[in-house]
């Protein structure tokens, strides 16, 4: 009898610590309060703007969207980071964006959206590059954050040997992906290598063939190298 009420508490014990409420993670609550907060410093005249209106309206919408699905809708809360970012609130953004890094981490939707905001909007190109390397471990197939992700090492770093070996990666990922070649032409004509260039160009007009301007960058580099 004694060990049966033993059992029996203890299966208590056991159904109440597994249906304790677990504390939810205070970094998660505050970032949660800051999506639902309305856009802090815009940078438009609100009360003149009927495009900022607008977004203001969508913004709402938004939010009420992330509410109703318990702040675990993916679509309404990057809408909210993209609207907060249109009206000037950039690091309401940022807070949306990181968020979502911690509900959907292998998602790369929101890395590569923190990538684009640290490096075309903030100017910090290492949090830029440590954003668009984890978006590209998430989807190594997204051809617009390698685009910027490349835009980063040789326009903002002019780190042209990381640019190269980013885009080489790439390439061997992504054969089928014409852009990427025309990506790479570009880049080794900028650096007056031209037989890269044209090797890349040739490539892509394999793929794409109805590229006229591809086709005549291709025609003055081979004029340059000769017979």
């Amino acid at each position: 009898m004694i060990f049966f009420a033993a059992v029996v508490l203890g299966g208590l014990f056991v159904f109440q610590r597994i249906n304790q409420k677990v504390p939810e993670d205070p970094a998660l609550l505050a970032l949660r309060q800051g999506i639902t907060q309305g856009a802090a410093g815009s940078s438009m005249d609100l009360s003149e703007e009927a495009q900022g209106l607008q977004f203001l309206s969508q913004l709402q919408a938004a939010q009420e969207q992330a509410v109703k699905s318990n702040f675990d809708s993916v679509a309404a809360i990057n809408e909210v980071a993209r609207l907060k970012l249109l009206l000037g609130d950039e690091d309401g953004a940022r807070q949306a964006w990181e968020y979502l890094t911690l509900i959907r981490p292998k998602n790369a939707l929101a890395f590569a959206s923190l990538g684009r905001l640290y490096h075309h909007n903030l100017g910090l190109y290492q949090k830029a590059e440590d954003y668009y390397l984890r978006a590209l471990v998430n989807d190594p197939h997204e051809l617009a954050t390698i685009r910027n992700f490349f835009e980063l090492y040789h326009n903002a770093l002019r780190d042209d040997a990381k640019a190269e070996a980013l885009l080489q990666e790439a390439l061997k990922t992504n054969p089928q992906a014409a852009e990427l070649y025309a990506l790479a032409g570009k880049f080794y004509q900028d650096l007056g290598q031209i037989s890269q260039a044209v090797e890349n160009y040739q490539e892509h007009l394999k793929l794409n063939p109805a590229n006229d301007a591809v086709r005549k960058e291709l025609l003055k580099l081979k004029a340059k190298l000769g017979p």
